[in-house]
């Protein structure tokens, strides 16, 4: 098979390293060094190459700033052992408020305040170069009396551009950032007589986001929220109406709500409060692709039964591929002392209806808190993982247990089983590449410590990722409208794993044509001729096999019968039903369609030709024109 140097010279490099992901839960993989201070840990993969980015916030000479690690599918940290750090900026001594995401490009994108009270935007390439400069993107002009950034959230949009949000403790906004750092038009989310907080940002069709966002009314302490969602596109403009969540309740101004994806171009928002009935519980609500709430009952749907004698919150959600309902992972707490703690979960669909009733106890009360619960479903549908930290100083062991979509249990095992003081990461990278990913810092030694583990609950270096070839290659002779020219078209079908790109080898000996990853069809301008195409597909550590035809073969070969247009003097006009080309030394006429596709064909009379055009249906044609000494001509001509 035809292969590039350069990928078989990354495939012997990377058979040389060894695996780092451990399957000991007494010693764990090392991804970077930080200090005993070290918090705020997010993690994002990007699932094409297997690349996971972690962010902390650290204290350094510039203040309370933000260090990045890059890791690969077999948890190698890639940007030395302390990891880059953001030192372009001075930081306060506090958290400002920082974000983070992996965006399609194989990049990532940091957004932070800086102690002037600037939303500064930062992203690095793979290889850690700052690709919008050393300085990064300052994202917002914020009005006259502003405090500044006080709140920021990243959402990753699908060209390698990023969704940023911003609040300043009044109002919020909302702008695009290009993947080349061109900056589209601000919205700022407001309402009189409110405050607009606590927003976040989840994915929608056709690149549009939701936000959605809390309105406060007065109080300090204890205040008037409601939860509202709108949709935006990235030219700033309303893709979707405010349409309100949670109706209007009084509870504490700490308590703030969560939101994820459902996987059909809406998502839940959840939130634990003691509004209802004064007691503490969480509340789910729900949102279709078009922003309409699903749930009818305006205080959303409970996870469990109020019970003024118990908390039921500290909820983290996933969504269930298949069925799209979200699955809660939360803990019940005694109110009266909060000494006692249990993991229950349950699982609501996107009309509110709770399958599970009053939850399942998944973890009961041993006399130690449980705390950074989280849940992850399988690609798959097939089942999802709980994992948390019991143990004292809220901080050990991490254990994780495995369930079909029944609730049921398969399996149990432990991650981490040292006693030591941890601080867990404030999400999970989720399954990708058969794996899903915790991270935590420990606060003995500064280091920040992951480990993977797959849906079997096994630890550990994990098999090479396959490299799954397109399917479905297919290819035709095409007339390309949009630049007027004669070519093929070549199509295919997405593999099982997203690729970073693809290569199409043409011809023999030919330069290969790379294309991105997210198309499935690409158009080749060639000469008159038989054209030979394969097909690969490009991942991080591999190339897969050729594609396939429908019809098993390895390639396609597509005959292009026609040029582009020339100067050859011809004219068209219909009779009837009937078109006359008049056209020197004519031997013969083709009729053929837009897609490349012959109609009729006509042998000419000297100068002439009369083609039968009744049945024909209307609109642009291609008339391909031979003369008596092989010559070709091509014209474009309107049956009307």
């Amino acid at each position: 098979m035809k292969k590039s140097i350069l990928f078989l010279i990354c495939a012997l490099a990377f058979s040389t390293l060894q695996a780092q992901w451990v399957d000991d839960p007494t010693a764990n993989t090392r991804l970077a060094t930080a200090s005993d201070d070290a918090g705020e840990i997010y993690i994002a993969t990007h699932e094409a190459s297997g690349n996971t980015y972690i962010q902390w916030s650290d204290m350094a000479s510039n203040g309370w700033g933000v260090n990045l690690q890059r890791f690969d599918v077999n948890g190698i940290p890639q940007w030395g052992d302390a990891g880059l750090h953001v030192g372009s900026h001075q930081f306060s001594s506090y958290s400002e408020g920082y974000a983070m995401d992996a965006t399609s490009d194989n990049g990532v994108v940091t957004c932070f305040a800086n102690y002037e009270g600037e939303c500064i935007a930062m992203k690095f390439d793979k290889d850690g170069n700052a690709v919008w400069g050393e300085q990064g993107i300052s994202v917002i002009d914020f009005p006259a009396g502003s405090y500044g950034c006080s709140k920021v959230e990243l959402q990753a949009g699908n060209d390698g551009g990023v969704w940023v949000l911003v609040s300043d403790t009044q109002d919020l906004y909302l702008r695009y950032i290009n993947a080349d750092g061109t900056l589209n038009p601000t919205t700022t989310i407001s309402d009189s007589g409110v405050r607009c907080l606590f927003a976040l940002l989840t994915p929608g069709p056709d690149g549009v986001v939701f936000v959605t966002y809390e309105k406060i009314g007065s109080g300090m302490w204890y205040v008037d929220k409601q939860i509202w969602v709108a949709g935006y596109a990235t030219d700033g403009g309303l893709a979707t109406p405010p349409a309100q969540l949670m109706a209007s309740q009084v509870f504490g101004s700490t308590y703030i709500h969560y939101e994820i994806s459902d996987g059909m171009g809406g998502g839940y928002a959840y939130i634990f409060h003691s509004g209802i009935a004064e007691a503490f519980n969480t509340y789910v609500f729900h949102f279709d692709a078009n922003g309409v709430s699903t749930i009818s009952n305006p205080n959303g749907a409970m996870v469990h039964t109020t019970d003024p004698a118990n908390f039921y919150g500290n909820p983290y959600a996933t969504v269930d591929p298949v069925s799209h309902d979200i699955i809660l992972v939360y803990r019940q707490t005694d109110s009266y002392a909060q000494s006692e703690s249990r993991l229950y979960m349950n699982r609501i669909t996107p009309t509110g209806e709770v399958l599970w009733d009053e939850g399942i106890l998944i973890a009961d009360d041993n006399g130690y808190e449980y705390t950074d619960a989280k849940i992850d479903a399988y690609p798959d549908g097939s089942g999802f993982m709980v994992s948390y930290m019991n143990g004292p100083y809220g901080g050990t062991p991490i254990e994780a247990l495995g369930f079909d979509m029944d609730g049921n249990q398969a399996w149990r095992t432990h991650i981490n089983t040292i006693q030591d003081a941890k601080t867990g990461a404030e999400n999970s990278s989720g399954f990708h590449n058969g794996q899903n990913i915790l991270v935590w810092t420990n606060q003995d030694d500064g280091n920040i410590y992951g480990q993977n583990i797959d849906t079997k609950g096994t630890l550990g270096p994990i098999a090479p990722a396959t490299c799954y070839p397109p399917t479905n290659l297919e290819g035709e002779y095409f007339w390309n409208e949009e630049n007027g020219a004669f070519g093929t078209m070549i199509s295919w079908e997405t593999p099982e794993t997203q690729p970073l790109s693809y290569n199409l080898y043409k011809d023999e000996d030919a330069a290969i044509i790379n294309i991105d990853g997210n198309l499935t069809s690409y158009f080749d301008e060639v000469p008159m001729g038989d054209h030979t195409y394969r097909l690969t597909a490009v991942y991080e550590d591999c190339e897969s096999e050729y594609a396939l035809t429908p019809d098993g073969a390895d390639h396609i070969t597509v005959t292009v019968t026609a040029v582009n247009e020339n100067a050859m003097s011809a004219s068209f006009f219909q009779n009837g039903n009937s078109l006359i080309v008049n056209a020197d030394n004519l031997s013969q006429v083709e009729i053929i369609s837009i897609t490349g596709q012959s109609i009729k064909t006509v042998k000419a009379n000297g100068n002439a030709a009369e083609i039968n055009i009744s049945g024909m249906t209307k609109g642009l044609y291609i008339v391909r024109m031979n003369d008596a000494n092989g010559n070709v001509t091509v014209k474009k001509t309107v049956i009307r």
